[in-house]
């Protein structure tokens, strides 16, 4: 099989151990690996660029595929390609978004580090009309409006491929269940090897 498979699930929802997964299912895969530079492409709307990345393999989770504008575009220039929607339970979700972003995004994005950078900004581009992340970027305090921007989104990417509902598999990761899902999606064997599970949020 050489169609182009995309997880979109949002952050913290497993999506590394999920394209991980993918690759050990489909050996002969291609995954273009993470780096902070296509989160730069994403902000800055060099499409062309993405587009030119996504033609070369066959694998993708995270930044900036599961990006709204980006996973929708995919669909459409990729009509055969599938996608994984990574979810768990939101209260679970939460608690790790929460503690990923330390709190508060701001207080995150000021860590010196390649991976805080425009944290802000690229929230704000997953936003509905006429919100600014800043006023939400206390997550603890804004804890209603997370918990639905996750259910939300959740739900918008159910509704677009509702009429195409074999292009779409939904996969709870905090109900350990494994290879079949995935497998049988893409009519692949099960791998040998256990289902990984990395990015675990250690972070106090």
């Amino acid at each position: 099989m050489e169609n182009k498979i995309f997880c979109i699930g949002t952050w913290k929802t497993g999506t590394t151990s999920m394209g991980k997964a993918l690759c050990l299912a489909l050996p002969y895969a291609k995954h273009p690996g993470y780096t902070f530079g296509a989160k730069d492409l994403y902000l800055n709307n060099k499409i062309t660029k993405i587009k030119t990345i996504a033609d070369k393999f066959s694998v993708f989770d995270d930044t900036p595929w599961n990006c709204k504008g980006i996973w929708e575009k995919m669909s459409t220039l990729y009509p055969d390609a599938v996608f994984i929607l990574t979810t768990r339970n939101t209260e679970t979700w939460f608690n790790s978004f929460n503690k990923w972003y330390v709190g508060d995004m701001k207080k995150f994005e000021a860590i010196p580090r390649a991976a805080t950078r425009n944290i802000l900004s690229l929230y704000q581009r997953q936003m509905p009309n006429g919100i600014n992340v800043k006023t939400k970027s206390h997550i603890k305090e804004n804890e209603s409006f997370w918990k639905k921007w996750y259910e939300d989104r959740n739900q918008h990417i159910r509704e677009f491929f509702k009429d195409e509902p074999h292009r779409l598999l939904e996969y709870a990761v905090d109900e350990n269940l494994g290879w079949d899902p995935i497998c049988n999606f893409l009519n692949v064997p099960k791998p040998q090897e256990p289902f990984p599970h990395l990015n675990k949020n250690k972070r106090k």
